[in-house]
């Protein structure tokens, strides 16, 4: 039975086959043909030490079985009582994966930059809607002057921070409000205060010079 070739569909591109220790072939699937799954002694001696060795076929073995792409080849060392009894080698076509592979890094390559430059403008968006009441702010402050200062800034419904500022700096408003108030009355009492003195001075003045007089008349 062992000198026939194995029937089992292991499936599409896949390769399997058994070899003695010695790397005598022992049975292999129909679709090798007349193709022979390569083992080293470098991959014979690490499967026989319970390694599983992973290797890729050379070209002439690629070729030969699947015309182009690559395979990849696994040997397996299987035991009995803890001695190894033979070596199975399986061996794949990754066309299948390199094509996903392809498609997956195309697929990154597109909707990698376009989710950045989405992110980017929605960044935007959302920062120029974040200071878009912070612009108000400073435009509304830029025109309160010393003869526009009832003006105030428009406070949100919402209590976070920029509502917080709006109204310490509509605080700070009213008492520099308040602080032009006083000084504006201040000064007008000043004035007041001042007219009737400086009016009689004036007078004085007036009636000193109004004719030639002594210099005693003009210390008095």
């Amino acid at each position: 039975l062992i000198q026939r070739p194995l029937q089992a569909n292991f499936g599409t591109n896949r390769y399997v086959q058994v070899l003695s220790l010695s790397g005598n072939i022992i049975i292999r699937s129909s679709d090798l043909k007349n193709v022979t799954l390569p083992v080293s002694s470098d991959v014979l001696a690490l499967a026989l030490s319970q390694h599983q060795v992973f290797e890729t076929l050379d070209k002439t073995t690629t070729q030969s079985l699947i015309g182009r792409g690559r395979m990849r080849m696994v040997t397996y060392p299987v035991f009995e009582d803890g001695m190894p009894r033979y070596l199975v080698q399986v061996a794949a076509n990754t066309q299948p994966l390199d094509e996903n592979m392809l498609q997956l890094r195309l697929l990154l390559f597109i909707s990698v930059p376009l989710a950045i430059l989405a992110a980017a403008l929605g960044g935007l968006f959302i920062a120029k809607k974040a200071f878009d009441p912070i612009a108000k702010i400073i435009r509304t402050a830029q025109s309160i002057s010393a003869e526009h200062l009832d003006k105030r800034l428009e406070t949100g419904k919402v209590d976070d921070e920029v509502t917080r500022l709006s109204k310490t700096l509509n605080a700070m408003f009213d008492r520099i409000e308040q602080a032009f108030r006083l000084q504006k009355q201040f000064t007008a009492d000043a004035s007041h205060e001042l007219k009737t003195p400086l009016t009689i001075l004036l007078g004085e003045m007036e009636v000193a010079l109004s004719n030639p007089r002594t210099e005693k008349d003009y210390v008095e």
